[in-house]
């Protein structure tokens, strides 16, 4: 599997997961990125609206409303403005899932509480579907669409969200593929680690703007045993957010005897948005 795995997305999406932007450190890497990258610091002024009848959601709006235990809530959202978009859902109720569909599929959110988020690039002129899926319990929720900012997403000060396409090449001696993906993710270039919350990963080892995360995984049971191990290197331009670099990992699969190799080269390029 790969380390940067994330969500497909509708163009450019990713979600998010968590809240709190505590900056538990990996390794100091020197690395100060400009503060004029960090984008819309505070999150806009909100028209609170009930959820009982609303006509469809609209940019900068905040929902409140109750779902049933096991029920799903859908709304229309009909983008009047191109640019980066947040929902976010908090709710009383134990478990809710959060998805946005439209353009060419669709993301989900869905941690193991009702605190969800996700990013994606909203095009003028298209429409999407907001949907909260009660997967345990019932309750009142708080759905928040709103532009991309750093308030909102609570990103900590030397936390940024950048926006990644990343081309992989696989390799399975029998066969070969082609992938392209794109995602959101959180660096903290500066305290060492990508990612939010129990998600984080650190950095193995940093030079100038470069940073390194080597990483490796195993399982076995008693018919079947799967590990895999790679590199991760990426390259960030502190001055204009431009990001590049490279993710080279392998993995072997053996089921019975029967073993599956295959080498993965992925090619990463992107731009911090925030």
């Amino acid at each position: 599997m790969r380390l940067l795995i994330s969500i497909p997305v509708l163009a450019t999406a990713a979600a998010l997961s968590g809240c709190g932007g505590s900056d538990d450190s990996g390794i100091n890497t020197g690395i100060q990125i400009s503060t004029s990258l960090k984008g819309l610091s505070v999150e806009p002024e909100l028209s609170a609206v009930n959820a009982e009848g609303i006509g469809g959601l609209t940019l900068n709006s905040e929902v409140s409303g109750f779902i049933a235990d096991q029920d799903m809530v859908s709304f229309s959202y009909d983008a009047t403005s191109s640019g980066l978009v947040v929902v976010s859902l908090t709710s009383t109720a134990d478990d809710l899932d959060l998805t946005v569909r439209g353009g060419q599929g669709s993301i989900d959110s869905s941690s193991l509480d009702s605190n969800e988020i996700i990013v994606f690039d909203a095009i003028n002129g298209s429409d999407y579907s907001v949907i909260i899926d009660s997967y345990e319990g019932e309750g009142n929720y708080t759905l928040k669409v709103v532009r991309a900012n750093r308030e909102t997403l609570d990103l900590s000060e030397n936390e940024y969200l950048a926006s990644l396409n990343e081309s992989e090449l696989r390799d399975c001696g029998s066969f070969t593929s082609n992938e392209s993906t794109d995602y959101f993710l959180v660096f903290n270039w500066t305290n060492g680690y990508l990612g939010k919350d129990d998600g984080k990963t650190k950095f193995t080892s940093s030079e100038e703007n470069t940073i390194v995360i080597e990483y490796s995984e195993s399982e076995s049971e008693e018919d079947y045993s799967y590990s895999y191990e790679g590199t991760l290197t990426v390259t960030v331009d502190p001055n204009t957010g431009v990001i590049y670099g490279t993710d080279i990992w392998s993995d072997i699969e053996n089921y019975q005897g029967d073993i599956a190799e295959c080498s993965y080269e992925t090619t990463l390029s992107g731009q911090i948005e925030l």
